[in-house]
């Protein structure tokens, strides 16, 4: 997997940790952080660093202390098996509002353009339309993993 550093000494784990602090003041710190994680301070300097990888089971620790939920996605997509995974990041509510609204609106034609299909031999020469369908169907799928992500970002500990 590559090193996933975004500038000298700082990588998505750091900015997670650091974003962290919002809700966690033991997160200011890598010492705090390592405890709360319950790995070493000198595993988590490396993972911070780029040198090493962080493991599935730390990465979901990271994600649920630091409250960035989006570090899940940003992992799975960096291996084998999830890297077709749709890019996902935290937005604001009004921005996932407005990516839904739209994605939504083209949902009648969409639907329409499958009904249709139905009364074709599927083939090559549909090629085209199916590949439409997909692409608004994985868009309205995009839009509802980051209004999931939102969800669980900002409504953490309610009940």
């Amino acid at each position: 997997m590559p090193k996933m550093r975004t500038k000298q000494g700082e990588n998505v784990y750091r900015t997670a940790r650091n974003a962290g602090v919002l809700f966690t003041h033991e997160l200011k710190n890598q010492e705090g952080a390592a405890e709360l994680l319950e790995i070493e301070r000198t595993r988590l300097a490396r993972i911070e660093l780029g040198q090493i990888q962080p493991r599935p089971e730390e990465v979901l620790r990271m994600a649920d202390k630091y409250n960035t939920p989006e570090l899940l996605n940003y992992y799975c997509r960096s291996c084998p098996i999830g890297k077709d995974l749709p890019f996902i990041e935290a937005l604001p509510f009004e921005k996932v509002a407005l990516k839904a609204l739209a994605a939504l609106h083209r949902a009648d034609e969409t639907k329409s353009m499958i009904i249709n299909m139905g009364d074709l031999d599927i083939g090559c020469a549909n090629k085209k339309d199916l590949l439409k369908i997909l692409n608004r169907l994985k868009s309205i799928e995009k839009v509802t993993l980051e209004f999931e992500l939102f969800i669980r970002k900002n409504l953490k500990g309610c009940e």
